[in-house]
């Protein structure tokens, strides 16, 4: 996105509301024109989704990202399939923006603007191929009658299952790691395909915070209090707080000392919080691109008050923007294991 101008994004950026009312419009007028039952299926969740790539593409020009964008844009693409909406659906959300942007902005500008767009809607049909499948596979196999007994709201059960393990797996670090981790994974698959209910969902979920704040309980004696002070939290804005309890206890398990401020808190009350409570490393989940903004909020604060705090960061959005953030300062890992390696890295215990 070298080619990307300032004047473009300036456009861009002036004429986003009347660019999203455009492309709201069309989407519209599709649904009464052009009757199609995967646009019904899709409903007005459509707009929204065409809200939200109108987010991600605001990042996306102003920060330069446009390997990020592809990427990025995989993940709509398992959604829109794994919802049953098909690709014509998606190509609708493009298509909307290409028009929008061709429509109410100038050349060289447009073309500079919807060039990204346009390489996305080319490859589209290649990206549904290649999405088949793609959900429910991860680095590890899950544990199906664990997934059962979760979904069920059934933590004894699944509290039996977790420990009928630990032959096989020897520490609480693992248990997280390598059996708890790909149930997550598992659930959130489950749920998108819309094999559970959302009532399944919550069930799994509450039943994996009791198990995750009772696992740091089993850490072995050999594994000391460091004295290692960690921070953990969502990027403002995020109200998915499971990851970010699942790496509170990973961390628990390895030694560290640890505060969990959990999902949706300010920017300004995580650099409070890490005035007041001074931990060695905030850990901060960044699962979304689009709030970037927010993050790099938090990172900013960070350094104006001069804090020696590293910061650890993890998600698809970050690694979605690696570089970006690494050059601003932080630290990207790809799992919890490289987290707190790098983090005992940084404050000289590696």
């Amino acid at each position: 996105m070298k080619d990307l101008s300032n004047l473009a994004l300036a456009f861009f950026e002036a004429e986003h509301p009347s660019l999203l009312a455009i492309v709201e419009k069309r989407i519209q007028l599709e649904w009464t024109s052009h009757p199609d039952k995967n646009l019904e299926k899709a409903g007005f969740h459509l707009i929204d989704y065409a809200i939200h790539f109108g987010r991600l593409l605001r990042v996306v020009y102003r920060y330069r990202l446009a390997d990020a964008l592809g990427k990025e844009f995989l993940w709509y693409v398992n959604l829109f399939k794994d919802y049953g909406w098909g690709q014509d659906a998606l190509s609708l959300i493009l298509d909307s923006w290409i028009i929008a942007i061709q429509g109410l902005i100038k050349q060289p500008e447009c073309n500079q603007l919807a060039g990204p767009i346009q390489t996305l809607r080319s490859d589209l049909p290649g990206l549904f191929t290649g999405a088949e499948g793609s959900y429910g596979v991860g680095p590890s196999p899950f544990d199906s009658l664990l997934v059962d007994a979760l979904i069920n709201g059934d933590i004894r059960g699944a509290q039996q299952r977790i420990l009928s393990t630990t032959q096989a797996v020897f520490s609480p670090d693992r248990l997280i790691v390598d059996i708890l981790l790909p149930a997550m994974s598992e659930i959130g698959n489950r749920w998108e395909r819309h094999q559970i209910e959302i009532f399944q969902e919550h069930l799994a979920t509450q039943a994996l915070k009791t198990l995750l704040m009772r696992l740091p309980a089993l850490r072995p004696s050999s594994v000391s209090q460091k004295g290692h002070k960690a921070l953990v939290a969502c990027t403002p804005g995020d109200e998915h707080d499971l990851i970010p309890l699942a790496l509170s206890s990973y961390l628990e398990t390895r030694g560290w000392a640890v505060k969990n401020l959990g999902g949706s808190l300010p920017a300004d009350q995580i650099i409070a919080a890490v005035a007041a409570l001074r931990p060695d490393v905030l850990f901060i989940t960044l699962t979304m691109l689009i709030l970037l903004d927010d993050f790099l909020k938090v990172l900013d604060g960070l350094h104006k008050d001069a804090s020696t705090c590293k910061v650890i960061v993890g998600g698809r959005g970050a690694t979605s923007a690696q570089a970006l953030l690494e050059s601003q300062g932080a630290f990207v890992a790809e799992d919890f294991v490289q987290g707190h390696q790098k983090a005992l890295r940084e404050i000289g215990y590696a």
